[in-house]
């Protein structure tokens, strides 16, 4: 399986891909701060978070809005399993896959009954000089096999980079000028769900170009 960006194709979940969807090819010419959704996501604080190396779920059974992210992707891989009942977000770490598959196995079954019919998504690391190549392409592909084995879905892939690759080289040196790492941004991934158990949920990642232009000095 190749590095693609999947889009939804069942009604209870909506899909955004932070710049692709909601900038207009216009506006994504402007510096990061004119960017209204990334501003959006920065601003949920309040939603449950996944640890480093963990999975999490949460229940949207219950009424009233939940939000549910993960954020500070480098060196990692992450899966979510979303349905309009619950969300089950992990993030691995490739080099301990040993670990990772019962964790992440243990964390489904538990969870299973919440997340019956609901999508299944790989967020990776692509190379930021060729977005067709993962890094780590034999565990990405190892782990893509996991998920499948666990959920009985194949998942959909949506792919990132880490962002000093795009801005510097592999000894190190800048490749365009120094970027703002104060607010370098690295993968993320976001879930909302008003709650009640049969709404429509968001599932919103920090893709590509957005970490791209999040470097960008201002």
């Amino acid at each position: 399986m190749q590095p693609s960006m999947g889009q939804a194709g069942v009604g209870f979940l909506t899909i955004f891909s932070l710049l692709r969807h909601h900038i207009s090819r216009h506006r994504a010419l402007y510096p990061r701060r004119t960017f209204p959704k990334l501003k959006e996501f920065n601003k949920i604080k309040n939603a449950k978070s996944v640890p480093t190396d963990s999975q999490g779920h949460i229940d949207f059974k219950t009424f009233g809005k939940k939000s549910f992210r993960s954020d500070s992707f480098e060196g990692y891989i992450g899966i979510v399993v979303v349905s309009q009942k619950g969300a089950l977000i992990c993030r691995c770490n490739l080099d301990n896959l040993n670990r990772a598959e019962p964790s992440l196995e243990g964390a489904y079954n538990e969870h299973k009954n919440d997340l019956a019919g609901g999508q299944v998504w790989i967020y990776a690391h692509v190379e930021a000089d060729d977005e067709n190549q993962y890094k780590q392409p034999n565990e990405v592909h190892e782990f893509i096999g996991i998920v499948y084995g666990i959920t009985g879905k194949d998942p959909q892939i949506q792919t990132c980079i880490e962002g000093v690759d795009a801005w510097y080289s592999t000894d190190g040196e800048p490749i365009a000028g120094d970027p703002d790492l104060e607010h370098l941004r690295a993968g993320a991934i976001l879930v909302e769900n008003p709650g009640g158990g049969n709404a429509d949920s968001i599932l919103t990642f920090v893709d590509i170009e957005m970490i791209r232009k999040s470097g960008e000095p201002v």
